[in-house]
């Protein structure tokens, strides 16, 4: 008897969760009715352009493409101009003027086709913000670096728009900008084997005084990696998670190379790839997982294959077993 009532409000839950599924959960999105997330959700730059997406919002299930999308209005072209359109609603805008575009629509939304809205607001820039891609990072000859930006005026903080571009190197031909491979976050440059030591940034935008400077180095000058822990009574048995960045006399690098982590000792500690242990690991991510699995010194090397650079970790001392009680760690499960 306990088991059917059970039951049975299982199943009134499930038409229930149904209903509010039909109901509140699918118009959380950011469109004017919320049935549609838009995305990107920020000012579009005068001069800039940006790809919206449209898609169907759905609990549990928010990007939903295939709505038979179907423009209807655009209430200020002069604004915002759509340049082009793709069946996946996908809607390349440029930014022509300040100014709000409101993009009246009609697709399908849970099996229901809805007539929806949203707006793009185009902000004029007067401020560039340069930031680098890690705090006191450096770029290597010979390689491709990016350089994070940000546009802004006294009204808003956060403008995007791509195919803007208001500052100019100095000196000209220390870098090269490479606009096919910069996003609306960062820009990207080539920087040749006859970069000098300094390069900047200098913006362009009218009344705006933002520069950046970026320090440029050989491959030879990297001489480590991120620090990390290293101890002389340093459990065995658990695993930890450690940064896997290359750096130069303490600064990061500030550009992505092809990275191979390698355990010179195997039977002490080896490394996590795809829940496996394994000796070699090319990374995809700035951390690696190492699992400590006898006493003895672990010792781990970073190659940089593209620069024929080898770096070390330094060495952890595995000399006590984990305790089986008592106070806490920082140590991954």
């Amino acid at each position: 008897m306990a088991s059917t009532c059970l039951r049975c409000c299982a199943i009134g839950a499930l038409f229930i969760l149904q209903a509010c599924n039909k109901g509140l959960f699918r118009t959380d999105g950011n469109s004017e009715k919320g049935y549609f997330q838009i995305e990107p959700t920020d000012h579009l730059a005068v001069g800039g352009w940006l790809t919206y997406t449209v898609r169907d919002y759905e609990f549990a299930l928010a990007n939903v493409s295939g709505i038979g999308f179907q423009l209807v209005s655009a209430s200020n072209d002069g604004a915002a101009h759509i340049r082009s359109m793709n069946p996946n609603a996908d809607l390349v805008v440029d930014g022509l003027a300040p100014g709000q575009s409101r993009i009246d629509f009609s697709a399908m939304a849970d099996g229901d086709r809805i007539d929806d809205a949203f707006l793009i607001d185009v902000q004029a820039v007067t401020h560039l913000r340069f930031t680098p891609c890690r705090d006191g990072g450096v770029y290597v000859r010979g390689t491709d670096g990016q350089v994070n930006y940000t546009f802004s005026n006294s009204d808003v903080a956060t403008i995007k728009g791509r195919g803007l571009y208001p500052f100019v190197i100095a000196p000209a031909a220390g870098i090269t900008f490479k606009p096919e491979l910069s996003t609306e976050n960062a820009w990207q440059f080539a920087i040749p084997g006859s970069a000098p030591d300094g390069v900047r940034l200098v913006s362009t935008v009218p009344g705006d005084t933002a520069e950046y400077a970026m320090t440029i180095i050989d491959a030879r000058a990297i001489d480590g990696v991120s620090a990390s822990t290293a101890s002389s009574n340093t459990y065995y048995g658990r695993t930890l998670t450690i940064p896997a960045l290359p750096i130069s006399a303490g600064r990061p690098l500030c550009t992505q190379l092809r990275r191979i982590a390698t355990s010179n000792t195997p039977s002490i500690c080896k490394l996590i790839g795809d829940g496996l242990g394994v000796t070699s690991l090319e990374l995809g991510t700035d951390t690696v997982r190492v699992d400590f699995i006898a006493a003895g010194t672990c010792s781990i090397t970073l190659s940089l294959p593209d620069l024929g650079i080898t770096v070390a970790w330094p060495p952890w001392k595995l000399t006590t077993a984990e305790p089986t009680s008592g106070g806490g760690s920082s140590w991954d499960d």
